[in-house]
Parts: C-alpha cells; structure tokens; sequence
C-alpha cells in the first residue's frame, strides 16, 4: 500500500529559531553529540525529538483504533456469518443434489391409486413429487446465497473505510516524521556550522527519523491484507 502524500506541517519562524539559533548552537559549544548507541540518536536534543515524534505516531494511531475499533468489529462480524452462511449453501446443495434424484425403484412402485396411470404419467408423478419436496431446500439456498451477497457488499464498504483510515494514518505519521526530521536536519545543520565534523561525525553517521515501521506494514485491520487489530 502506497503512502499518500501530504502538505509538510508549519514550521514557525520562533520554533526554527530555537531549534538553530538555541538548541543547535548549544550543541555545538558544549559537543554533546557522541557516538551512536544501538539505532539511537548522537545527542539528547535528537533523542527528545525521536521520543516526541514516537509519542505523536502512537497518539495518532491509537485515536485512529478507537475510531476504527466499531468498524473492524462489524466488518470481523460479516466475515464471520459469511464463512458460517457459505457452509450451510453447500451442506444445502448436498441435501438438494440427494434430493433431486428418484430411485428407480419409485418409478416402478404402481399404488392402487396409479394402477389406471400409464408408466409415463406415473414417472411425472414421481418427479413433481420430488420436486415438491426440494423445493423449501431451493428456497432456502436461495435465501442464504442472497444473505452472503448483502453482506459481501456491506463488508466490501467497511473494507474502503477501514482503508482509508488507514491510509490516513499513514499520511499523518509520515507528515510528522518529515517534520521532525526537517527539525532535527536544522539542529545539525547549527551544528556543524560551529562545530564542524568529516563524514564519521555521529552526526553525519545518524539514521533519519522516520514514522514507525507499522506504517509501512499492510493494514492491520484487514484480513485480505494479513492483519488483524
């Protein structure tokens, strides 16, 4: 699933300022950039953005659970009375193919009642019979099949929905992540300025922050997508 694209978040010109001209700068006048530990990040400022964006991704996400939560129920629901549904259409057409079929036997029976009957009008006899005895075993596979087709619409329609949520979770994580990591490119950039560093710099040496990586991962809440909540 493509991530959609999103407008980046402000950037107001004080919180630049203090990302730079503060953080940045006392960085660099005290180095308090070191070495990577793990997949972390080179300084406490870095690290205080990490853990804010991290806490935002998880508040994003739990919101979009909370409002999802109902839908994926409904929609486990449908699922469920579909699976239950379709098995009774087959165990129903089992019992119609059985049904449908006359033994010979009863096209040779001759009641007193048909003994006047010629062997054809006995045989008709024989299949209104069975088709009259089918015939609630029709009504009802019929009534289950277009039970299944209303709920395979309804599903297919909490499906979009719970798509898009998704999607727009998506959207909303990457969003913060490219602007944390639009602040934290700043920080370093102050950095560097007063305290210049070669490429094995820690800062130089740093993974971007990026959304967490569920947001990359096939959506949770669908089945056909290998998740659940």
């Amino acid at each position: 699933m493509s991530t959609p694209l999103a407008r980046p978040l402000p950037y107001p010109f004080l919180l630049r300022m203090r990302d730079a001209w503060f953080i940045g700068r006392r960085d660099a006048q005290k180095q308090l950039a070191h070495e990577i530990v793990g997949d972390g990040q080179p300084s406490a400022s870095l690290r205080a953005l990490a853990a804010e964006l991290a806490a935002r991704c998880e508040w994003e996400r739990h919101e979009t659970i909370r409002i999802a939560s109902p839908l994926i129920d409904e929609h486990r629901e449908h699922r469920e009375v579909i699976a239950s549904l379709t098995h009774r259409i087959s165990e129903v057409q089992a019992e119609i193919d059985a049904a449908s079929i006359t033994a010979p036997a009863a096209y040779e029976r001759v009641p007193k009642n048909e003994a006047h009957l010629t062997a054809t009008q006995r045989k008709d006899r024989r299949d209104r019979e069975t088709h009259k005895a089918v015939a609630p075993l029709i009504a009802r596979h019929r009534a289950h099949v277009a039970q299944v087709a209303t709920r395979e619409l309804k599903a297919a329609e909490l499906e979009g929905i719970l798509a898009t949520l998704f999607e727009s979770l998506q959207t909303r994580v990457t969003t913060l992540a490219n602007h944390y990591e639009r602040r934290a490119a700043n920080q370093i950039r102050s950095y560097l300025r007063r305290a210049p560093g070669d490429a094995d710099h820690p800062l130089n040496q740093r993974a971007a922050l990026a959304a967490p990586a569920w947001a990359s991962e096939p959506n949770p809440w669908l089945a056909t997508e290998g998740g659940d909540r």
